[in-house]
């Protein structure tokens, strides 16, 4: 399988990206992280589709936001902080982050936009997106 050197770049780039974003997440005085986050995601493509599958634990559905803009796929959510009420809490760590995201992928091949597929279990959403079928190479006469 040969390698694609532009998606070896978009890889780093979204890898370096995310390690920018994830260094500056500041600490407050009290070891919570700050209200930012952005959930782990996997992109794959077969013959028919490209599939984007994103983990978002403790997301309820309704907070979860997909568009299409052209050949960009934007997803959008929030995951709230669950405290009862009434209920005091005196942490030794908290790691995990609360808030809104946002992240927009492009999508590189055809796509039928009207035809996308969402799915939402166990914490990760499925998100296929079925390709259109490329016309064959053909040979044009000259007249």
């Amino acid at each position: 399988m040969m390698q694609d050197p532009f998606r070896d770049l978009m890889n780093l780039q979204e890898r370096m990206r995310r390690l920018f974003e994830e260094s500056l997440q500041s600490v407050t005085s009290k070891g919570t992280p700050s209200q930012s986050w952005t959930p782990a995601v996997d992109i794959y493509e077969t013959a028919q589709e490209v599939v984007l599958e994103a983990e978002l634990p403790q997301v309820s559905k309704e907070h979860i936001d997909i568009q299409i803009e052209g050949n960009t796929l934007v997803l959008h959510g929030q995951r709230e902080l669950a405290e009862s009420v009434g209920q005091q809490r005196s942490y030794h760590q908290r790691e995990r982050a609360f808030g809104s995201f946002q992240r927009r992928f492009p999508i590189r091949s055809h796509i039928h936009a009207e035809h996308v597929h969402a799915r939402f279990h166990d914490g990760v959403l499925s998100i296929r997106i079925p390709k259109k079928q490329e016309s064959p190479a053909r040979r044009i006469a000259i007249d």
